[in-house]
């Protein structure tokens, strides 16, 4: 509800914009950051903060290099928003 999602910081909001963004995209390697940010519109510099938090809590990936990125590190379906709340 409009109620409910008032409450969330603005750094949870983008943090289930980039995984909802990563899980549409599985499968398919690794999301350059810099795509991520544009299409979810999320400052890069914060969005960087975020997916290595992500990343420290085992949800998300990262590959270096020119084909390098970040990809979800478990399966869509066993990730909810509730888990990501209690994470972040």
């Amino acid at each position: 509800s409009a109620i409910k999602s008032a409450v969330l910081s603005q750094k949870i909001r983008y943090a289930i914009r980039a995984m909802q963004h990563l899980a549409d995209r599985y499968g398919e390697g690794p999301v350059h950051l810099a795509e991520i940010a544009e299409t979810q519109r999320i400052p890069a510099n914060f969005l960087t903060v975020i997916l290595s938090e992500l990343s420290r809590l085992g949800l998300v990936a990262s590959q270096r290099g020119r084909d390098g990125g970040y990809q979800l590190a478990i399966a869509p379906i066993d990730i909810t928003y509730g888990d990501l709340v209690r994470l972040m």
